[in-house]
């Protein structure tokens, strides 16, 4: 084990306040203090005293220590002891909440360390919080330099914004923060649940707006996979054309969204720049974006016929005339009832 002056010299004043409080915990409350909460705080309903919420963060101090220990065994029962506690079964919403509170201000300053182990059981608990004060660790995890605890981050963000406990400020705050992440996520396994926080608002505007700004980063990296984009898609793809009266703008950036995918990830494979083995996905979000710009093209009731359902060329490996029929989606896209410029289509960074 590290010693106690090891540690305070790695972690500073976060250890010295943590040590003491859990030393004072062992005095004062005994076994509770230490590895759980009395059995009566789970099922009060009712707003914590001064000593009850002195109680409750003494506990958590000390859960917060073996997280600082560096020790494997340690960090997991002091994880697994928030956890548990979050979670307890018939749990009242309001001890969710209190709890909730006073694990989000000691979680804080963890999200700082450089100690990556740390960071990552500390975003993990993250996950169970049910209070705003909670959006300060989740939004520095998704800033973090490692792709794990950005995803654990992202999923921690989708079930607070599900949970309705943040103000229309603070929900549109975090929103916002997702948005401009996502725009430069670097690892596409991590898009896949901050597209899910973001697509669980159920605003089509936003989430097309997202998936737009995703085609300029696939620019020049062909193996990346498309996956989280075409699930997404495919999402708000269904709920638009199942609504017996759809926004005409919304199919409009339907068919944009659309006709950007397919341009580029079809080019891609017709440059050769797709291996086999991970060309999946680039095939599927073709496929979607094709479907989508023949529902937009009859929700529109746009002239003339749709231009050539891909799925033969495609079979056939002939790329560069599934790329052919993009560009003429591009042109149906430019006229009305659509209406876009070029520059609205382009797939260029």
């Amino acid at each position: 084990m590290m010693s106690t002056r090891r540690l305070t010299l790695i972690h500073g004043k976060i250890l010295s306040r943590v040590f003491a409080a859990a030393l004072s915990a062992t005095l004062v409350f005994g076994a509770y203090g230490q590895d759980r909460l009395p059995p009566s705080f789970p099922a009060n309903p009712s707003t914590w005293n001064s000593d009850e919420r002195e109680q409750a963060g003494l506990f958590v101090d000390a859960q917060v220590n073996r997280l600082l220990t560096g020790e494997e065994s340690a960090i997991s029962k002091g994880r697994s002891s928030l956890v548990e506690a979050l979670t307890f079964p018939g749990g009242a919403d309001q001890y969710i909440s209190q709890l909730s509170e006073v694990i989000a201000d000691r979680l804080g300053p963890l999200m700082e360390t450089q100690d990556l182990m740390i960071r990552v059981n500390a975003i993990i608990v993250c996950t169970y919080l049910k209070h705003p004060d909670a959006l300060a660790p989740i939004e520095a995890g998704l800033k973090d330099p490692n792709a794990g605890v950005r995803y654990n981050a992202a999923n921690a963000m989708a079930n607070l914004l599900a949970d309705g406990q943040l103000s229309n400020n603070e929900r549109n705050a975090a929103l916002q923060t997702l948005e401009n992440l996502a725009a430069d996520e670097q690892d596409t396994f991590v898009m896949q649940p901050m597209l899910d926080a973001l697509d669980q608002t159920r605003d089509d505007v936003l989430v097309l707006r997202v998936l737009n700004d995703r085609v300029a980063w696939h620019v020049g990296k062909p193996a990346e996979s498309y996956e989280a984009e075409r699930e997404t898609l495919q999402k708000v793809y269904i709920r638009i054309t199942t609504n017996p009266s759809p926004d005409p703008s919304l199919i409009n950036e339907l068919a944009r969204v659309s006709v950007r995918y397919m341009r580029l990830a079809s080019q891609q494979l017709a440059d050769g720049a797709v291996a086999a083995d991970r060309n999946r996905s680039h095939i599927d979000i073709v496929d979607l974006a094709a479907t989508a710009l023949r529902a937009a093209h009859t929700e529109r009731a746009a002239p003339g016929r749709p231009p050539e359902n891909p799925g033969r060329l495609g079979a056939q490996g002939n790329w560069a005339g599934v790329a052919g029929i993009a560009g003429e989606w591009v042109e149906v896209l430019k006229a009305p009832p659509f209406g876009f410029a070029d520059a609205d289509l382009s797939v260029e960074p």
